[in-house]
């Protein structure tokens, strides 16, 4: 076994809701990095005394400012200042935003190629491989590909021996980098093989080490790297929708031995900082206009529309639409194929069509009515997109003028009431038509024969 004294290669940290990131170790954060004197012509030491970290906190490390022992901060990396911060929050609070945190140091890619090193064992490949199905298991809008390529990789998963500034003690399973400002994930995970947890201090000294065990702590490292810290640990504002506490969180830090998939909340906080990708465009295409349709996120590896629509142009990002006809009154809908799924917008085209959607009472052959009684129509557009119906979006009509069967009592909104005025066989008969952008719909005819 290797003589592991030290982590030399450390961690940038980022604060977002729910998680605090910290050293995956059980070991007191004090004694796996080395103290140096703190430089004070740093400007990221600067930024670290704005964010409220006190100076004997701080402690230079070379080419890091590791703070209050396990929260690293590269020299060489870009950070926001305080200002920055506080703007950023600022206008996510105005603004609905894909990924909304209280850090601009968040992952702002939807395809993240993760690279295995080919010298690991097959326990640990196959270890990898399995967390990453579990990430791309989330319903969220993330994708993990395993490439193999170390140069296209965002991430590379290896064992810290395979990287000569990096040793792990043996009670460390693993170790990961976090995001900087360039909008990627970490570009680290380390793996310690030569782990056990029958260390000194270790909470579960009898354990033995699994294959979950393997694919739950890559699983946590991997979340490390796309910016997730500690559940367990209460210094940050919760994501909405997770509890102040989840003992099931595969993020919960020094929980090596008991951690083993993603909890519920884990997905419902993974799914609000990583958002499927939306389509966004218009919700009516009119006449044989084109319009452009953009993916909120990530790329479409294509673009397909329904039959009464065309595709004029693509790109990764956006598709022009047309419809393939001007007199077209129908539902349609745009979709892109995305590696994390099909995205679907359904729109309307052209001119609108009025629904009836109850009649009261019903009207129907057979039935028992009277003179002088009165009868509710109720309409919607089919297309759900005028509303609410009025006097400049909706029209009714007799069909028959001379027809003094019954007589129009009023029309109100979408509410159209008339009154029986004879006896004997009768016919109930008239038009309705809506409008909307495209402009007036074909008039929708309804008639009734009744015995009154």
């Amino acid at each position: 076994m290797k003589n592991k004294s030290s982590i030399i290669k450390v961690l940038v940290v980022l604060m977002i809701p729910l998680f605090l990131f910290q050293n995956c170790s059980e070991d007191n954060p004090e004694n796996v990095l080395e103290e140096n004197t703190i430089q004070e012509n740093s400007k990221l030491l600067e930024n670290l005394k704005q964010w409220g970290f006190k100076e004997k906190d701080i402690n230079d490390v070379g080419n890091y400012y590791v703070v209050q022992g396990d929260m690293a901060f590269d020299k060489n990396k870009e950070y926001s200042s305080l200002d920055d911060i506080d703007i950023l929050k600022e206008a996510k609070s105005k603004t609905s935003t894909s990924k909304q945190r209280e850090t601009p140091f968040s992952v702002t890619i939807n395809n993240i190629n993760v690279f295995l090193n080919p010298n690991m064992n097959a326990n640990w490949t196959n270890a990898s491989r399995d967390a990453i199905n579990r990430w791309n298991a989330v319903n969220s809008g993330l994708n993990l590909i395993e490439v193999f390529s170390a140069a296209n990789a965002h991430i590379q998963i290896m064992y810290d021996i395979h990287d000569p500034d990096t040793e792990l003690s043996d009670n460390t399973f693993g170790l990961a980098l976090l995001p900087t400002t360039n909008g990627l994930p970490g570009t680290r995970t380390w793996i310690n093989n030569d782990f056990v947890f029958s260390v000194p201090g270790s909470p579960c000294p009898d354990k033995i080490i699994t294959q979950n065990d393997r694919i739950a702590n890559v699983q946590h490292e991997l979340g490390h790297n796309l910016g997730l810290a500690h559940t367990n640990d209460n210094s940050f504002n919760l994501i909405p929708g997770t509890p102040n506490t989840d003992p099931g969180s595969v993020m919960n830090g020094n929980s090596a031995c008991t951690i083993s998939d993603f909890s519920n909340n884990d997905e419902i906080a993974i799914e609000y900082l990583y958002p499927l990708p939306t389509i966004s465009g218009p919700s009516i295409v009119c006449g044989t206009a084109t319009k452009i349709f953009t993916l909120s996120s990530g790329t479409a590896n294509s673009w397909q529309v329904s039959s009464n629509l065309q595709i004029v142009s693509q790109t990764s990002t956006s598709a022009n639409i047309k419809s393939t006809s001007s007199s077209t009154s129908a539902s349609g809908f745009v979709e892109a194929i995305t590696s994390a799924g099909t995205i679907r917008n359904d729109i309307w085209i052209g001119g609108p069509k009025v629904k009836l959607t109850s009649v009261q009472p019903s009207l129907y052959w057979g039935g028992s009515y009277y003179v002088g009684q009165q009868v509710w129509f109720n309409f919607e557009d089919q297309g759900q997109q005028v509303f609410p119906l009025n006097s400049s979006n909706f029209q009714w009509r007799k069909k028959t003028s001379s027809n003094y069967d019954y007589s129009l009592v009023t029309k109100s909104g979408p509410t159209v009431v008339i009154k029986i005025n004879s006896s004997g066989f009768i016919a109930i008969d008239f038009e309705v038509r809506i409008k909307n952008e495209c402009g007036w719909g074909p008039w929708r005819t309804y008639e009734y024969q009744l015995q009154v």
